[in-house]
């Protein structure tokens, strides 16, 4: 069998039919190579420019801030006017740290988002289980932004990960509503991790602010996930009116080294209301180091309405090594409360948490019943190991 070699009409037909696939496939092409503006179907918005302009038309597709740029208000505008998970990637031009200081508040987060700085060519997320070799290189940085929290996600089933979040006059990131992950961030410091860059109030601020926050995960198992929360004018992570949230893995007052103090101005973890949350845990990975904090490790208040808080496998007072080392602990307590049903450490392998090194006591209990403080390692501070102050 053979094909038929058309002629005449059939040629010019031919012919007419390959000019517009050129014309096509080259449209196409044109498209794809653009990199000024981005469709949302296509794939991630990459914000490639740090000024601060808004996008031209949210909700297009297109993230586009004028003059063929992509800003990060322009991108989470974009998201938030699309439905369904978008990703914020970087492709900021220029080598070393690129720092982003928006003129005014960000836009709130509402819809759901994965914001990851280690997409800028260059970034490396910490692969050390003590100290850090991380490269962050997105700066986030309040200077100019007035009276304004950093990011603040009032979506689901987002992730915000690989970014400096500094200088803010509120928290470094304000959390609300379910199922997010904060992870690999800087929050605080400058991108070396060993300077403090406050934000004015806390590192992260969790609150129910919509219909509840819930089973939200600051950190995680992996060096790759620690977040460094160190260096705020409050508490490194407050928690308020919220339940099931997981801090995994952080350092919290120290550096990035894990062996000196870059504290927070008030507590490590700050908790007021709710239940239960979890700081720390039995698995490998879990546990986070809270030392070199200018009050309390971790401070639980308002007994009346908030209990059954679980603290496992952390290192409170101490390096990231486990070692007591002056100046690192925490200036008063390692853990304060007046809560009921409170579990500090367990029988089981992992449990147990280390609490030595801080200024005044290891552990206080102003008030509550049913309370567990089992299987911990407490030593080495300045006053009593377990208050019970009667």
């Amino acid at each position: 069998m053979h094909r038929e070699i058309p002629t005449g009409r059939g040629v010019s037909w031919l012919i007419g039919q390959s000019v517009w696939l050129v014309l096509v496939v080259t449209l196409i092409a044109g498209l794809l190579a653009y990199t000024g503006e981005q469709a949302a179907a296509a794939g991630p918005f990459f914000v490639d420019s740090t000024a601060d302009s808004p996008d031209s038309n949210p909700g297009d597709g297109i993230c586009d801030a004028g003059g063929e740029v992509c800003t990060l208000r322009a991108a989470i505008q974009e998201t938030n006017a699309l439905p369904g998970l978008d990703l914020i990637h970087f492709a900021l031009p220029g080598g070393g740290v690129q720092t982003i200081a928006p003129s005014s508040a960000l836009p709130q987060i509402t819809d759901p988002v994965v914001i990851d700085g280690y997409t800028q060519p260059g970034a490396v997320a910490n692969s050390q289980a003590i100290g850090s070799n991380a490269v962050l290189l997105i700066e986030i940085s309040g200077v100019s932004a007035g009276g304004a929290n950093g990011l603040e996600l009032r979506a689901s089933n987002s992730v915000i990960r690989g970014l400096v979040v500094n200088r803010f006059s509120g928290a470094g990131i304000s959390l609300a509503m379910t199922n997010n992950t904060v992870a690999g961030n800087y929050l605080g410091t400058d991108p070396s991790g060993t300077v403090a860059r406050s934000n004015g109030g806390d590192g992260i601020f969790v609150a129910n602010f919509v219909i509840g926050a819930a089973n939200n995960t600051i950190g995680g198992v992996t060096p790759a996930d620690r977040n460094l929360i160190s260096g705020n004018g409050r508490n490194g992570i407050t928690m308020d009116q919220v339940s099931n949230t997981f801090v995994y893995g952080n350092y919290i007052g120290l550096n990035a080294t894990g062996l000196a103090a870059l504290r927070n101005n008030e507590s490590g973890v700050g908790i007021f209301r709710g239940l239960p949350n979890f700081i720390g845990g039995s698995a490998a990975g879990q546990g986070n180091v809270i030392s070199g904090n200018g009050q309390h490790g971790i401070a639980m208040s308002d007994g009346a309405t908030s209990a059954a808080h679980v603290i496992r496998g952390n290192l409170i007072g101490t390096d990231a090594a486990g070692n007591v080392t002056p100046g690192v602990g925490n200036t008063l307590n390692g853990i304060l409360f007046n809560e009921s049903s409170i579990v500090i450490g367990g029988l089981g392998v992992g449990d147990g948490n280390v609490i030595a090194g801080n200024g005044l006591n290891g552990v206080v209990v102003q008030g509550g019943q049913a309370n567990q403080i089992v299987g911990n390692r407490i030593y080495a501070n300045g006053g009593l190991g377990i208050d019970l102050g009667a």
